[in-house]
């Protein structure tokens, strides 16, 4: 059995990996996560947990906080 996979499904499987490595390495919570991106914690753990898409706006958020510099206070 081949089992393929849409270029869609790809791209999020890549980017809520990439989210959930970025947290870990960082030691950030959902919340932070969330805050960091400008979104709720609610919409960071949907997408990690493959629950929910995000849109291509949420997406650009997430790709964009992830490539700031962290700060800290």
């Amino acid at each position: 059995i081949i089992l393929t996979l849409k270029e869609s499904e790809v791209k999020r499987m890549a980017l809520r990996d990439k989210m959930i490595s970025y947290r870990k390495e960082h030691l950030m919570t959902q919340k932070e996560m969330a805050s960091r991106c400008g979104v709720t914690a609610a919409t960071i753990s949907r997408i990690e947990s493959g629950k929910g898409k995000a849109s291509i706006f949420t997406e650009a958020k997430i790709e964009q906080a992830m490539n700031k510099p962290i700060t800290k206070e």
